[in-house]
C-alpha cells in the first residue's frame, strides 16, 4: 500500500509542476532534483505493477486494483515528466522480468494483444513532442556522437569523460582513494591544464556509483557498493519461484528494486547522497520483512525442516 500511495502522489506531483507551475522538469523538492525524483518514482511505479497480481488476490480485488494500477501509473508518469533518461534504460528488463514471472502461461492472444499495446504506447511517447522523450533521446544520441568524435558536451559527453577521468584516478589510487577535496582539486588541476572542460571539472562524484565508491574509497568501497546489489537480488532471487504463489510479487519487488538502483547507479552517483541510501534500505527491509513473515506463515506453526 505505502509503494501505491507513493506512486499516485508522485505522478500527481509531477504533473503539478509541469502543467500547473510550467517547469520543464518535474524533480519533486529539495533534496531532491529531477534525476533522483524521476528514478524514485519509477522504482514505486515498477514494485507496483509488481504487484497487480497480489491486488487481484484480495478479498476486495477491485479496490485494491485501482489503488496499485494508480501508484504504478502515478510512478511511471512522474518518471516520463522529470526526463529522466538513465532510469528509462532499466524498463525492458522490467518487462522481461515481469514476463517471466506472470505472463508466460498467459494465451498467446492475450499477450500478444498486450505487447502491441507497450509498442504502441513507447512509440507514442517518442512521437509527441510535447512529451520530451524525443528531444531527450534525440540529444542523448548527439552527444555520444560528438563525443566520439572528440567533443565532449552535454550531459552524456560530461559523464563519459568523468569516467575516462575517474578510471584514470583509480589506476593510479586503487586502494586508498582520493578524499572530496583530493577529487575536486585533481579536476581543478585538470581544467586549468586544459585536459578536461569546466563542466567535467564542476562535478562532485563520478556519475557511476561503482566507480564513485572505488575512487573515493578504494577497491573494497567499490566491492561494498557493488554488495548492496547483489546480497539482495541472490536473498529475492532465490525465493521468487519457491513454490509460494502469494509470496512471489514481494520477492520479484525485491529484485525489481535491486536491479533498478544498479541500473540507476550506471548513469549516476545515487549511493552518493545519504536520502538515496536510506530510502534503498528502507524500502528492502519492507520486502524482506514481507517475505520472511509470508514465508513463515506459508510454513506454518509445526513445520519443523
Amino acid at each position: 500500500m505505502a509503494f501505491a500511495v507513493t506512486g499516485a502522489a508522485v505522478g500527481a506531483w509531477a504533473l503539478w509542476q509541469v502543467a500547473g507551475q510550467g517547469v520543464e522538469r518535474a524533480s519533486g523538492q529539495a533534496p531532491f532534483h529531477a534525476i533522483l525524483f524521476g528514478n524514485f518514482s519509477l522504482a514505486a511505479g515498477v514494485v507496483c505493477l509488481a504487484g497487480l497480481p497480489w491486488a487481484w488476490r484480495q478479498p476486495k480485488r477491485w479496490g485494491w486494483v485501482m489503488l496499485v494500477s494508480a501508484g504504478a501509473l502515478g510512478g511511471l508518469d512522474a518518471s516520463l515528466l522529470s526526463g529522466t533518461r538513465g532510469g528509462w534504460l532499466a524498463l525492458p528488463l522490467t518487462v522481461w522480468m515481469l514476463y517471466r514471472a506472470y505472463a508466460r502461461q498467459w494465451p498467446l492472444r492475450l499477450r500478444g494483444g498486450i505487447a502491441v499495446v507497450i509498442a504502441a504506447l513507447v512509440i507514442g511517447l517518442y512521437a509527441l513532442p510535447q512529451t520530451g522523450v524525443q528531444q531527450r533521446v534525440n540529444s542523448a544520441m548527439g552527444e555520444s556522437l560528438d563525443y566520439l568524435n572528440g567533443e565532449a558536451h552535454g550531459s552524456i559527453g560530461v559523464r563519459l569523460e568523468l569516467y575516462r577521468v575517474t578510471l584514470q584516478l583509480i589506476a593510479e589510487r586503487p586502494w586508498s582513494g582520493y578524499r572530496l577535496q583530493e577529487y575536486r582539486d585533481v579536476l581543478k588541476t585538470l581544467n586549468e591544464q586544459g585536459r578536461v572542460s569546466s563542466g567535467v571539472a564542476e562535478h562532485w562524484h563520478a556519475h557511476n556509483d561503482i566507480l564513485n565508491a572505488w575512487l573515493r574509497y578504494g577497491a573494497l568501497g567499490g566491492l561494498a557498493t557493488l554488495l548492496l546489489y547483489v546480497a539482495p537480488l541472490w536473498f529475492f532471487a532465490r525465493r521468487l519461484h519457491g513454490g509460494y504463489p502469494d509470496r512471489d510479487p514481494l520477492a520479484l519487488a525485491g529484485c525489481l528494486l535491486a536491479l533498478l538502483f544498479f541500473d540507476f547507479g550506471l548513469s549516476y552517483a545515487f549511493f552518493a547522497y545519504p536520502i538515496v541510501l536510506a530510502t534503498y534500505w528502507v524500502w528492502l527491509v519492507v520486502c524482506v520483512a514481507a517475505v520472511v513473515k509470508r514465508h513463515a506463515h506459508s510454513k506454518g506453526p509445526f513445520h519443523t525442516s
